[in-house]
């Protein structure tokens, strides 16, 4: 008998990004959350329009700390359980990027529409 599974809910949300003041803008940059949740435990998958997080690039050093410091003051969601991730684009980004990462997580919290089911599979043969 397999074990009962936890309901699980995930949300999505994007951010618009984009420093409009830094000159003409091709494309618009943005910051997308996943965000998942059962009843014990609240994880966050987010992307960033950006060249790099920290070291190089328009986003600062202290961007990761303030961003997992507020989602757990605010939203009870452990550092550990936060990815962040940069997809290498070559766009500027505003100065408040930490500001709008907070609030493309903390959107789906507002509706937790959807349900879903996770799995994994392997093929023999």
């Amino acid at each position: 008998m397999l074990p009962h599974a936890a309901q699980l809910s995930a949300g999505v949300a994007k951010v618009d990004i984009t420093n409009t003041q830094a000159g003409p803008v091709n494309d618009p940059l943005y910051v997308k959350a996943l965000v998942l949740k059962d009843d014990a435990t609240t994880a966050a998958i987010v992307t960033v329009d950006a060249v790099a997080i920290a070291e190089i690039g328009h986003i600062r050093n202290e961007y990761l700390s303030k961003v997992r410091f507020a989602l757990e003051k605010e939203l009870d969601i452990k550092p550990a359980n936060v990815l962040i991730n940069a997809s290498h684009c070559h766009g500027i980004v505003c100065s408040d990027v930490d500001e709008r990462t907070f609030r493309a997580v903390k959107k789906p919290r507002r509706t937790w529409s959807r349900e879903c089911r996770c799995g994994t599979a392997t093929r023999i043969g």
